[in-house]
């Protein structure tokens, strides 16, 4: 059986999302597609209760990011993953992006084996704002993190991976060792950032960045262990995980000019 295929669609209140999942929806199933439509926060009676919570209580930043992430695991056990092997698409009013958006942000993490230069394929993280402090005056951020020795790269397959200290960057710069730890191992750590409008600093803090167990399933169809990913080759590289490294390995060489 053909496997569905998972459409998101993202905005911010009033966009027309709704509007736009309904015609597209009618547009599929006249085509002769099975349809489910569903939405982010909610889709399920849990998740949905965990939304109304979300909207009626003030609460920290980061007990408001795991209650939203549990609503999505229990949507994408309970309604998208089981569509998505039937070969139904799925609509999806707001997934990831969204949670980027209003809760944080989110990457890729690559691991590139020492002895053949072969990237791995690409396994999705999640991140809180209030935990990695991102100080960027409201503008979009986009951070590089490299990991330097095998102890570091290793603790991405921890449930959350916490830095010791802090690591810092700045624009067009890098720093390592003095603040930049991870389990207190020196120089395992060098972040590199490109923004605008930057007022403040940005520091990655201990907890701040876990596996997004969701999005890996969704984007491989079954579940998926971080090391299974990065470290184990359970999976082969997607096209657009190969074209990224590509990307990588071309801008190390212009860089080491």
């Amino acid at each position: 059986m053909t496997r569905g295929r998972f459409l998101t669609l993202e905005g911010v209140d009033g966009a027309g999302k709704s509007t736009h999942v309904a015609w597209i929806a009618e547009q599929l199933r006249a085509r002769g597609h099975a349809v489910l439509v569903t939405r982010e926060p909610g889709g399920t009676p849990l998740a949905e209760r965990l939304r109304e919570l979300v909207l009626a209580e003030p609460m920290d930043p980061i007990a408001e990011t795991m209650l939203l992430f549990a609503a999505r695991a229990d949507h994408v056990q309970r309604v998208i993953a089981p569509a998505l092997h039937a070969g139904t698409w799925v609509l999806c009013d707001r997934f990831t992006d969204a949670t980027f958006a209003y809760q944080g942000g989110g990457g890729v993490a690559m691991v590139r084996d020492s002895k053949t230069d072969a990237w791995s394929p690409a396994a999705f993280l999640g991140a809180n704002e209030a935990s990695l402090g991102f100080q960027i005056g409201g503008q979009q951020s986009f951070f590089l993190i490299l990991l330097m020795n095998t102890n570091a790269t290793r603790l991405l397959t921890e449930p959350n991976f916490e830095f010791g200290g802090e690591a810092r960057g700045t624009a067009a710069d890098a720093t390592a060792g003095a603040e930049g730890v991870v389990k207190s191992v020196e120089q395992s750590v060098i972040v590199f950032d490109d923004r605008k409008g930057l007022y403040g600093g940005a520091a990655i803090k201990g907890g701040a960045i876990a596996p997004d167990d969701s999005a890996n399933q969704v984007y491989y169809g079954h579940y998926l262990s971080m090391a299974e990913i990065l470290f184990q080759k359970k999976v082969k590289p997607t096209d657009t995980a190969a074209a990224l490294a590509r990307k990588i390995n071309e801008s190390a060489k212009l860089a080491g000019k």
